[in-house]
């Protein structure tokens, strides 16, 4: 065998063990650190009767992390590609509708921030003020809808909530960089180690 033929086969068992070690060690401790990020960052702030609350979500959101762990890291030639965090499932190639089922695309505004101040009006209020829900109304999956604070005091709510009360907690509130930030806090060094130790030892074990 020349050295290049060693060498082309080194490389090719190296690709195989770090896509291994990505996949099973480096990519799971990494959603850990997002979904810590997740935790500070997103839970709490919105109310609860928002569907689209991140509370609601973290299961839905934590199971597209792994499926785009398994399913799109991958070598395109000699580079490795992550992907972890699709931009079309949390909305930014296709921001949903307000009646979309799809409660993960609401990601995008959560994530880039929202300017301006919204008040939450779910369709619980609606029934209590009203004993019915208005038929230009019930946005945000059937449960609810964002309502300017400009028209929130224009259509009357302040007699019935406060602006307190009905504020939505994300209003206002700037980017929450989950990811960026969840990159800064870990170390993909040791993993790329790992994966060369293994392909050493493996090389080695195989004479060459």
């Amino acid at each position: 065998m020349t050295r290049k033929e060693i060498i082309r086969q080194f490389i090719r068992f190296f690709k195989r063990n770090l896509l291994d070690v990505i996949q099973k060690d480096a990519g799971p401790a990494y959603i850990e650190k997002v979904l810590d990020e997740y935790e500070l960052q997103l839970e709490g702030i919105a109310q609860l009767s928002d569907p689209t609350a991140p509370e609601h979500l973290k299961e839905a959101f934590t199971e597209l992390l792994y499926n785009d762990l398994e399913n799109k890291t991958r070598f395109e030639g000699g580079k490795l590609i992550i992907e972890i965090g699709d931009d079309d499932a949390l909305g930014y190639t296709d921001p949903p509708d307000a009646k979309d089922p799809d409660l993960l695309k609401t990601f995008v505004y959560i994530l880039e921030g929202i300017y301006g101040e919204y008040a939450w009006i779910s369709d619980e209020y609606w029934l209590a003020r009203l004993g019915k829900l208005p038929e230009e109304k019930g946005g945000r999956v059937g449960e609810g809808y964002l309502l300017t604070r400009e028209d929130f005091f224009a259509e009357g709510h302040d007699e019935y909530l406060s602006w307190e009360e009905a504020k939505w907690g994300f209003s206002g509130q700037g980017a929450k960089d989950i990811f960026d930030d969840a990159s800064k806090a870990f170390d993909w060094q040791p993993y790329l180690v790992k994966a060369l130790d293994r392909t050493i030892k493996e090389f080695k074990a195989r004479g060459r």
